[in-house]
């Protein structure tokens, strides 16, 4: 049962999405990849957004990932955190859908009629799905292998700062340069 198609979504689907997720390391990475995007745009600062938890996806289609997650009603996430994303070509769309869960067994009376299966209760919750373009995970995922990739020295970090050193003070000291212009010499000298 698909999430964004219907009012009402069940802990099954949502277990089986899961399941799906962490048996497929490709898609196990695209959520994580997705996730990424998320956290490059300071969407955990708003409020709730830190509380969604996935219900389907990532749906994969040519050019754009999209993935939904639900929050309970009174946590709804700040509308101002998902419109940091449509500048980016995201679209974010929020419905409100009924999670439906089995119930805990006490006694007889908990279970479905002429079944062994306990019976269902619902509540309202928040259904978030965000649509995001294929390049844009590209970009952020490019921009953190960058980051990543760039080795930093502690050692002369640390030896410029006890020195009061600024980098570009420090490249021209290891260089063998001063601050004083180089003098011109006259053509064929």
């Amino acid at each position: 049962m698909s999430a964004t198609k219907t009012n009402r979504v069940d802990i099954q689907s949502i277990l089986d999405n899961i399941k799906q997720v962490s048996m497929s390391p490709s898609s196990m990475e695209t959520v994580c990849e997705f996730e990424r995007v998320i956290d490059e745009n300071g969407l955990y600062a708003f409020h709730h957004w830190k509380d969604g938890e996935l219900v389907s996806g990532p749906n994969i289609t040519a050019y754009r990932v999209s993935c939904t997650f639900s929050w309970p009603l009174e946590k709804m996430p700040d509308p101002a955190g998902a419109q940091r994303l449509l500048s980016y070509g995201v679209k974010v769309y929020y419905k409100k859908a009924w999670l439906v869960y089995p119930i805990k067994i006490k006694s007889e009376n908990d279970f479905r009629a002429a079944t062994k299966k306990p019976k269902l209760a619902r509540i309202k919750v928040w259904l978030v799905t965000i649509n995001m373009p294929k390049y844009l995970i590209k970009e952020i995922k490019q921009s953190s292998k960058e980051i990543t990739d760039d080795e930093l020295d502690m050692s002369d970090i640390n030896d410029n700062y006890e020195q009061n050193i600024s980098p570009d003070e420090n490249q021209m000291a290891n260089s063998g340069q001063n601050n004083e212009p180089a003098p011109i010499a006259p053509e064929g000298f």
